[in-house]
């Protein structure tokens, strides 16, 4: 199986990279800025059109505007092949408009796909039953994934998509947090990361609600109440949901 990666910026050499055991493409305008993923075996070029020629299933990972664009340079070449779109906002029916012939898969995942920790959600109509199991070992090897209703794309785009970021602003707050109370910058860092480590991962492990793990935590007229209440005087539980309520309406 060969597979084509168009747009190979920091999404797609990852996927690009996650994959590499297969046999891949990776295009990007600005080649010379991939041209070290040949080391690992992938072929990098310039030219949609040959990539997409040469794969069985073609990995879109440009900007949105850019996708009607793209869909129409390689659409002779598109004809009973797999066409993963991870595009955020384009629905399925508008790439149908153009490359009627494909079999389309509307995707979205996240930055942690760099370390193959990404959840990659997934929406389509259009595979039988070995095509879906190709490309769930696919997305297996970026890290976990779900097959979701397309209506839920771009709520999920909102929350996971963007919620990295959302992550990375409470992680280095936190990180703040330590120095203002006297802790060095690395350990302060440390603690922060291996604390939202920890507690993501007891989450997965154990099932249990959120609320009742934060409850465990706290104590009547102990520590962590304080800064509990610190948070919610200060609206971050709304803050932080009124983040991805824009993001989703920005998708």
């Amino acid at each position: 199986m060969k597979i084509a990666v168009i747009g190979a910026g920091t999404i797609g050499e990852a996927i690009a990279r996650c994959l590499k055991d297969h046999d891949v493409i990776a295009t990007r305008r600005k080649i010379e800025k991939i041209k070290h993923l040949e080391e690992l075996g992938i072929e990098v070029t310039k030219d949609n059109k040959y990539a997409s020629e040469k794969s069985d299933i073609i990995i879109l990972c440009v900007k949105p505007k850019k996708i009607p664009k793209i869909l129409r340079e390689i659409k002779q070449n598109t004809e009973n092949k797999i066409i993963i779109s991870f595009a955020a906002a384009i629905e399925i029916m508008l790439m149908k408009k153009i490359i009627s012939k494909a079999k389309i898969v509307r995707a979205m995942t996240n930055i942690g796909v760099i370390v193959k920790e990404g959840f990659t959600v997934y929406a389509t109509k259009d595979l039988n039953d070995e095509e879906e199991k190709e490309i769930k070992e696919l997305f297996g090897k970026m890290g976990k994934y779900e097959k979701v209703e397309e209506e839920y794309m771009d709520g999920l785009t909102g929350l996971s998509g963007s919620g990295p970021a959302f992550v990375f602003t409470i992680l280095e707050s936190l990180m703040y947090a330590g120095l203002k109370i006297g802790l060095p910058r690395e350990l302060s860092l440390k603690a922060a990361i291996q604390t939202v480590i920890g507690s993501s991962k007891l989450i997965s492990e154990t099932g249990i609600h959120p609320s009742q793990l934060k409850d465990k935590v706290v104590t009547p007229g102990g520590t962590t109440i304080e800064g509990v209440f610190e948070l919610e005087e200060n609206r971050v539980r709304t803050t932080l949901i009124k983040a991805v309520d824009a993001a989703t309406k920005k998708a």
